[in-house]
């Protein structure tokens, strides 16, 4: 196990390869496993890092409350305690927002940013489905409920079964924390702000609008905007082969 002390807490990450730095950001109830996928696959050409978030994984679990702020600068500590800026950002979900936050508050830290599935806002409805959700069901019967909605094909069940596992191992506490963090957020008069390269990456089948996640690209000056077709929520696990060579083209500069 890697362990950093970063902004007052012991952060698990893992770093591999070599070449220009490549972070990946998980979503709520998320950790280093789900980005399996890509830290193999471009671990060849670039060094890539990703890490669990604060009271995520095997990273220190303190009480909260926890903010999208507070989420950021850990990230940037890391960053900067590894020396790998600027670094290529990839974000899904609310590691989608963690990444704008990023872009804006640290733009020196940033090389390019890749948004997965998340718009300029944190819908209210999916903010209070989570929470009741969450306080009824408690987190295992949450995971099975939510899983089979988020990967749409039923050739994905084995993947869907390996993500509710995953969040089945997440405590109901910490998971409240981090999703009072995303209570009114919204990044929509911020994102002019964001100078770097962006793409935006949607699955066709995502619950986040797609007219949001156009908004994002009609705001920030350099932004570029794809959509991935028959694909859910959890692009990277779900069609990790389009979407690795979708971000390999962006943050190689090989066709945007």
């Amino acid at each position: 196990m890697t362990i950093i002390q970063v902004n007052d807490i012991n952060m698990y990450y893992e770093m591999i390869g070599e070449g220009s730095p490549l972070l990946f950001i998980g979503g709520l109830g998320s950790s280093c496993r789900n980005w399996d996928y890509q830290m193999q696959a471009f671990s060849n050409n670039f060094k890539v890092i990703t890490f669990d978030l604060r009271g995520h994984g095997e990273t220190d679990k303190p009480e909260g409350p926890y903010t999208i702020s507070l989420f950021t600068k850990d990230v940037a500590e890391l960053i900067k305690f590894l020396k790998s800026y600027p670094v290529h950002v990839v974000g899904l979900s609310m590691g989608a927002i963690i990444g704008f936050k990023l872009a804006i508050d640290y733009p020196q830290l940033i090389k390019t940013l890749t948004v997965v599935n998340m718009g300029t806002s944190f819908e209210k409805k999916w903010y209070y489905l989570f929470l009741i959700g969450l306080k009824l069901l408690g987190v295992k019967k949450f995971a099975k409920v939510v899983g089979p909605k988020l990967f749409i094909k039923t050739e994905h069940k084995e993947i869907a079964q390996k993500w509710m596992e995953r969040f089945s191992k997440n405590d109901k506490k910490i998971l409240l924390y981090s999703l009072k963090a995303l209570k009114n957020w919204d990044i929509t008069n911020q994102l002019p702000r964001i100078q770097c390269p962006t793409l935006v990456i949607s699955s066709d089948r995502d619950q986040t609008p797609l007219k949001s996640k156009k908004r994002c690209v009609a705001l920030i000056p350099d932004a570029k905007l794809i959509i991935i077709e028959d694909a859910g929520h959890v692009l990277p696990m779900e069609k990790p082969e389009k979407f690795n060579e979708i971000l390999d083209e962006f943050i190689s500069n090989k066709k945007f």
